[in-house]
């Protein structure tokens, strides 16, 4: 803000308006217009009062311009505040005058009202406020409270709305949590029972195909050593027997000869029978190997189909479902190529 110079200062600082100083001044039409801009504005300010004299440099006349200028725009604000002021006053004394003339015709003297009724008819005046309500008349308060009721009302019903979702939420949430908790029974129960019982029969069906194949084995070197000690026996009775071509004496030979082979193949044979196996017995032996290969084969084929079961209990579900799903599927083609075949028919 601009201050007055006084003393020394301003005896040394006074020079004529018209005549320019050491310092510079402006001479244009810009600066004129500025500077007649802060004279008159100092002539408002100080009005009767003299206007003390000042150094009128640059420096000078921007702060002094721009002093007018904040100066101006504070009281343009000031009488715009001071405009609402006037309309709300007007305002509120339209209020009480309302206010009085509803008293007047509702029988009520302010004067001879209690303490309490007045406390009453401030509250009434909060309660007009708070419903938004234009005026204090009866009709405007049976509006606004009839208002109230309905948004009271479907609160209620919003409310009430929200409470059934709710309870329907807690209920689903409970049958849930049964359901989990009934799977991860099953669950727990499926794995004891795969690791329990299904662990204990896959290693009998693999500790008895072991031993079957052992036994095979067996059984196939029995076999073949009777074989082998069979075919000599067989090569001479094939000796033994005379032919047709030769002579008796030559047959006669052969016979002597195949007597001894006889002999001999007899001897074979108690050696056979020596070491416990007859053919009788091997033919029995192989009639065994062959059961027993059929039941190896079997019981591989059965060891193969359960290593393809899945070990986990949701993938076989799943299996399953994809099975279910495509015998469906299945099934309504056999419907419709039936379908096909009954309307081309």
């Amino acid at each position: 803000m601009w201050r007055p110079r006084t003393g020394t200062e301003a005896s040394t600082s006074r020079q004529p308006a018209s005549r320019p100083t050491s310092g510079g001044l402006l001479h244009d039409n810009g600066s004129s217009k500025e500077w007649s801009e802060v004279d008159g504005w100092l002539k408002r300010k100080y009005q009767s009062e003299e206007v003390p004299t000042f150094e009128r440099t640059e420096e000078v006349r921007r702060l002094l311009l721009n002093s007018a200028r904040l100066n101006e725009s504070l009281e343009t604000i000031a009488r715009e505040a001071l405009q609402k002021f006037e309309e709300l006053s007007e305002h509120y004394h339209g209020e009480d005058a309302v206010l009085r003339e509803t008293m007047q015709f509702m029988g009520i003297m302010q004067q001879k009202c209690a303490k309490d009724k007045q406390e009453c008819l401030s509250r009434l005046s909060d309660l007009a406020l708070v419903l938004g309500l234009s005026d204090m008349s009866l009709a405007s308060f049976h509006q606004g409270l009839a208002q109230v009721r309905l948004d009271t009302l479907e609160s209620r019903q919003e409310h009430a709305q929200q409470q059934r979702r709710l309870a329907s939420l807690k209920r689903h949430r409970v049958e849930a949590e049964t359901t989990l908790d009934t799977l991860v029974g099953l669950k727990r129960r499926w794995t004891d029972d795969r690791e329990s019982e299904g662990d204990l029969a896959l290693r009998t069906r693999r500790r008895s195909t072991e031993l079957n194949k052992i036994k095979a084995a067996e059984d196939r070197t029995v076999l073949e050593d009777a074989l082998a000690s069979r075919q000599p026996q067989q090569r001479q009775h094939k000796k033994s027997r005379p032919s047709a071509s030769e002579p008796y004496g030559v047959g006669s030979h052969r016979l002597g000869s195949g007597g001894g082979s006889s002999s001999s193949g007899s001897s074979t044979n108690v050696d056979v029978e020596a070491s416990g196996l007859t053919i009788a017995q091997l033919d029995l032996k192989e009639k065994s190997v062959e059961e027993l290969q059929q039941l190896l084969h079997a019981q591989t084929t059965s060891l193969a189909a359960y290593q393809e079961i899945p070990p986990d209990y949701a993938l076989a579900r799943l299996k399953v479902k994809e099975a279910t799903m495509r015998l469906e599927e299945l099934t309504l083609e056999h419907e419709s190529l039936v379908t096909q075949l009954a309307e081309d028919l």
